[in-house]
């Protein structure tokens, strides 16, 4: 027989991003959106990550971040951070892509000590800004309206943040190395604290404080009169000691939120702390294939959340990630 043209197409193989969450999750580049009832984190690298309650979505970017923060007159979320050729911008987001807002944020890139924790004052309708991870005395800056920094006196020791503005005492209050500054408008002071390096900080508009927890000892506290002091129930049950998270007000759980860095786990506060895991495959030990089901499948190690755990495997779907109770082996291989 003459042998007849091949019916059989061309494939080609193209590989697609499928977000299971970001390594780590840095208070200083993240901020929640109450405006869209999303957790913004930005990654190393640039990348955008946003927490819907249920999952993670990722977009890329290439703007290096400096520090994330939530600017509640304009209703979105804000970032000081470096373009491909190192210039410093503020950009804005959108939920999709930044967008430069200002030509220029403190401090001049090439400086010894770029990073900066950010906190918007509602009040002053200013951006409050301080150099961060110095290892002397930190510049501070504040910016208004219009995109313009003013240099504010610096503060006479290191500053590693995070930082946030306490309406009730109208202070930008920055947590330090077992010392706490505040800005009163005019001048700098501090304050003597047992906290440690791993503190994370965030108003209660229900309570009308700023609400701290503190990663070393697992304690949380509030600020009233300008002190701090320890909550009813105040031991934290998810995370580590030293485990490094940030602090939200979640507007569509009405309650205070902590995550984990390693986005395993969110602690809601509803006058005592809650743990629940998140649903999320995201100690990924290998991966496979379900010729039935035709997906992905990552296998989860549980372990370290759950000590009776093992390994679990996990799918995507269109409503986020899924646990597989059951896999199916190739065919005519045995299971």
């Amino acid at each position: 027989r003459e042998s007849q043209p091949s019916r059989c197409r061309g494939e080609t193989a193209a590989w697609q991003l499928i977000p299971i969450a970001p390594l780590t999750v840095d208070p200083r580049q993240t901020a929640y959106d109450a405006a869209r009832g999303r957790l913004v984190t930005v990654d190393s690298q640039g990348g955008t990550w946003e927490w819907d309650g249920a999952r993670w979505t990722a977009t890329a970017s290439t703007v290096a971040p400096v520090s994330v923060y939530y600017d509640p007159d304009r209703a979105q979320v804000e970032m000081i951070g470096d373009d491909v050729a190192r210039a410093r911008h503020v950009y804005a987001w959108d939920g999709g892509a930044w967008t430069v807002i200002h030509g220029e944020g403190p401090p001049d890139p090439s400086a010894s000590s770029p990073r900066v924790v950010a906190a918007y004052d509602p009040v002053g309708h200013r951006v409050l800004a301080v150099e961060a991870d110095n290892v002397d005395a930190s510049s501070a800056w504040t910016m208004d309206a219009t995109g313009a920094w003013t240099a504010l006196p610096s503060l006479p020791a290191a500053a590693q943040g995070p930082a946030a503005y306490d309406p009730e005492s109208g202070q930008l209050v920055v947590e330090g190395t077992s010392a706490e500054w505040f800005y009163d408008g005019a001048q700098w002071s501090s304050a003597a604290t047992g906290f440690g390096l791993h503190a994370a900080i965030a108003l209660d508009p229900d309570r009308g404080h700023l609400v701290l927890v503190d990663g070393d000892s697992q304690m949380t506290y509030e600020r009233v009169g300008a002190a701090w002091s320890a909550m009813a129930d105040p031991t934290v049950p998810c995370g580590t000691p030293a485990d490094y998270r940030p602090l939200y007000y979640d507007t569509a759980r009405g309650a205070l939120a902590l995550f984990t860095t390693d986005s395993s786990q969110i602690c809601t506060w509803h006058g005592a702390w809650a743990a629940e895991a998140t649903a999320l495959p995201v100690r990924p030990v290998g991966a496979t294939y379900d010729p039935v089901t035709r997906n992905l499948v990552v296998l989860h190690d549980a372990r370290a959340s759950d000590p009776a755990g093992g390994i679990e495997a996990w799918r995507p779907g269109n409503a986020g990630w899924q646990r597989v109770d059951a896999l199916h082996a190739p065919r005519g291989r045995m299971q």
